[in-house]
C-alpha cells in the first residue's frame, strides 16, 4: 500500500480560557482579579458599572491596583494605610 502523501488538515478552532480569580467587596465596590491570558485582569464595579481594569503581569500587583483605584475613589488619597496592605487585609474569595 502506498504511504498516503496529502497534508493534514489543519482545524482552526478558538482557544477555550476557563475564567478563574478573585474578588471582594469594599465600600459599595466589587473588586475582582481574573487570569488573563498574558498576566492578570484587576477590575473595580459599583453598582454594574465597570470603573477600572488593568493588567498586571502577578495576582498580587492586580490586587493591589483594584484596591489603590478603590483607595482613591473612595477616600481621595487621604487613606492611611498601604494599598498593598489593604489588598492583603481583604477576604477575596476564589471563583471559576
Amino acid at each position: 500500500m502506498a504511504p498516503c502523501m496529502q497534508t493534514a488538515g489543519v482545524i482552526h478552532r478558538p482557544l477555550i480560557l476557563i475564567r478563574s480569580g478573585y474578588r471582594t467587596a469594599w465600600c459599595d465596590l466589587l473588586l475582582s482579579v481574573e487570569t488573563a491570558a498574558e498576566g492578570w485582569t484587576a477590575l473595580v464595579h459599583q453598582h454594574g458599572r465597570a470603573l477600572y481594569t488593568a493588567r498586571r503581569s502577578s495576582l498580587s500587583a492586580a490586587k493591589t491596583a483594584a484596591v489603590e483605584f478603590a483607595l482613591f475613589r473612595v477616600a481621595g488619597g487621604t487613606w492611611q494605610e498601604s494599598p498593598e496592605r489593604v489588598a492583603g487585609q481583604l477576604r477575596w474569595s476564589e471563583y471559576w
